[in-house]
Order: structure tokens, then sequence, then C-alpha cells
């Protein structure tokens, strides 16, 4: 995998969990970036927050606006579309790549709040 970040939001916007949850490490942590909290650590709790998501969401897709590379840190503006109930949305993401080449994984995660 030499792009965890892209391959993890193609395994996204096609609802493979295994293939998303492969992007990332297994003490992978995920934050608030507005609130400056942990959301979750972990793959478990990875998999127990995204796969009901792909499930009951099946319409559900990002789409990347942009995208800024520096360093180990990939900083994405993303539209989210097809959430249900909630309206469509930019959404901020920053992603930390730890390591390079094919053991490159995502170790951790800044999301903004739905704008």
């Amino acid at each position: 995998m030499l792009d965890p970040v892209q391959a993890q939001l193609d395994a996204y916007n096609a609802r493979d969990l295994e293939a998303f949850a492969a992007c990332y490490r297994d003490d992978v942590r995920v934050y608030d970036l507005d609130a400056n909290v942990e959301r979750f650590r972990g793959l478990d709790e990875l998999r127990a927050r995204y796969g009901p998501q792909f499930v009951n969401l099946p319409q559900q897709r990002a789409k990347v606006v942009s995208r800024q590379r520096v360093g180990l840190f990939t900083v994405d503006v993303e539209f989210v579309t097809g959430s249900g109930e909630r309206p469509d949305a930019h959404v901020m993401a920053i992603y930390r790549v730890d390591g390079q080449g094919p053991s490159a994984k995502i170790d951790r995660v800044w999301f903004s709040p739905r704008g």
C-alpha cells in the first residue's frame, strides 16, 4: 500500500470495512479537531464505528475537494454525501502516516466538525 490515505478513501467509498481498516495501524487514534479530544482508539473501535455506518448508509461517499501533503501529514477537505438524515457537508480530515512505502499506515486522524 503506497498511499494509505487514498486507499482508505477508496475503501470508504466502496464500503469495504476490512480494506478500510487495513490502512490504519492497530493503535490508531482518532481525534475531534475542534474540541481537541480523542474520539476513539484502535482498530476494534474503528471497525465498531464504521462497520454499521457502511451497512446502514450504503449511499454515503466522500469526495476530496482539496488535498495537501506536508511531511507525514495529509490534509483533506472532503465533501460527504448520502449520510441519511444529515445534510451533505464539508469535512476536514488531517491524517498522519507512520512509515513509508508498503508498510505505511495511518496512525493518527483529526476530524473537523461537519460544516
